[in-house]
């Protein structure tokens, strides 16, 4: 057949549109992290499951199992090593009673900072790429987990996510933000933004009320034992009531 043919011109063109085709593929791929995308929809193509969750799993995982040692070991690190408990968990009132510690202000904003936000890019991560698996997942083994998901979920859609995100960036609401296709810029800013104004409200009320912040401390570290057997039962209560949960 004749290059000038019809039949030849169609078989061209159909070869060219196949290839053409190929490239808005390739490029959609390239920017589904950056554009929205159905809470709904599949969190992430067949051949982004090797490494990548894996590692972001491991990271999330690793996050809360030091929040839970800080929990335990808070009674007895908080006076003499407020530094070491604030890098291994810094919850509200590890951060209270540090300020009445010789821990200096600029350590206790810089790895209050550092720990306090160091995971949220980890969860927010696993919630845009991975949050529709996870919410089925927890649904069978920790209903109230996944009820605390969804209902921070519908905080971030309505007139409250903005805020919410700037008063309590925590795991829950950092993997519901990427759920629900916040956009990473603003998550940071506001997840940095609510980060230092609460380090800083925390550091100046603990300073102005020294004296009952102190009595707490001292309070504290002479009954450590007692209280960390009684946080220690309260995790394993919390962990039986889950497990239970899932369960039924």
């Amino acid at each position: 057949m004749r290059a000038g043919d019809p039949g030849h011109r169609v078989r061209g063109l159909d070869a060219r549109s196949r290839v053409d085709a190929s490239i808005p593929e390739r490029r959609c791929r390239w920017l589904r992290v950056t554009t929205a995308s159905p809470a709904g929809a599949p969190d992430a193509d067949a051949g982004e499951r090797t490494l990548g969750p894996r590692v972001l799993v491991g990271a999330g995982a690793l996050a809360v199992a030091a929040s839970v040692l800080g929990g335990l070991l808070g009674p007895s690190l908080i006076e003499d090593h407020p530094a070491a408990l604030l890098a291994i968990d810094s919850r509200n009132r590890h951060l209270a009673l540090a300020t009445a510690t010789a821990l200096p202000a600029w350590a206790f904003l810089v790895i209050g900072l550092v720990r306090l936000t160091i995971a949220d890019p980890v969860f927010y991560r696993l919630g845009r790429r991975h949050g529709s698996v996870a919410l089925r997942r927890l649904d069978r083994e920790a209903p109230a987990l996944a009820r605390q998901v969804r209902r921070a979920e519908r905080l971030l859609e309505g007139r409250w996510g903005l805020p919410t995100v700037l008063v309590a960036p925590n795991y829950v609401v950092s993997a519901a933000a990427g759920h629900v296709r916040m956009a990473g810029l603003t998550f940071a800013l506001l997840n940095l933004t609510g980060t230092v104004g609460r380090l800083w409200l925390i550091w100046t009320v603990g300073r102005t009320f020294a004296t009952p912040v102190d009595w707490l401390l001292q309070a504290v570290t002479e009954h450590r034992v007692a209280i960390t057997l009684v946080l220690a039962g309260l995790l394993l209560a919390r962990a039986r009531r889950l497990r239970s949960t899932a369960g039924s």
